[in-house]
């Protein structure tokens, strides 16, 4: 009996180990390759580098536009971010509040868009946004509102987020119609 247990124990190790590296293995090829010349990562792929290099950061630097990219995607992630917090929170504040068959109905609805898996929409998103002219910075907040709102709304929705604005707004003796206007 304590024989198989640590048996068990064993195989369970030894499988996270083997997942473990599976999923670490893509990382030390980039890391280890990024510091290989051209000529040597394709001779010697797998193994470390002969001589370390960091001949390639700069260039990528400055081919991949990194400035311009890291502020576009700092900038898209913030407004895109911010504007998901204030209107899913506010979505949700009135799902809550409202108790009838409809707000139950669009919160489930937000629900099971959440089981869609993204890759059985990316492409047909991406086509729709490129004919549209919408493959840039607002077109990307826009569809990274679309993408997160039923997430976001559930989330808010389930935390509770009505009722506990409402015991701020009764502390604070804000009148109900302009509760999360404020």
């Amino acid at each position: 009996m304590k024989l198989k247990k640590r048996f068990k124990s064993f195989l369970v190790v030894l499988i996270g180990l083997l997942t473990s590296l599976i999923w670490i293995y893509p990382f030390y090829l980039v890391v280890v390759n990024s510091f290989k010349t051209k000529a040597e990562i394709f001779t010697n792929t797998l193994g470390l580098p002969k001589k370390l290099t960091l001949d390639n950061y700069p260039e990528a630097f400055k081919e991949l536009e990194f400035i311009q990219s890291f502020t576009n995607s700092l900038l898209i992630s913030i407004v895109s971010i911010f504007l998901l917090v204030v209107f899913s929170s506010m979505a949700a504040y009135a799902l809550s509040r409202n108790r009838s068959k409809l707000s139950s109905f669009i919160y489930f609805s937000f629900a099971i868009v959440i089981l869609v898996p993204f890759q059985s929409i990316m492409i047909p998103l991406i086509s729709i946004f490129g004919k549209l002219d919408m493959l840039n910075r607002a077109g990307l907040i826009f569809m990274y509102l679309g993408l997160g709102s039923s997430l976001a709304i559930v989330n808010f929705y389930v935390s509770g987020v009505g009722f506990k604005f409402s015991y701020i707004f009764i502390l604070r003796g804000i009148k109900e119609y302009i509760h999360f206007i404020r």
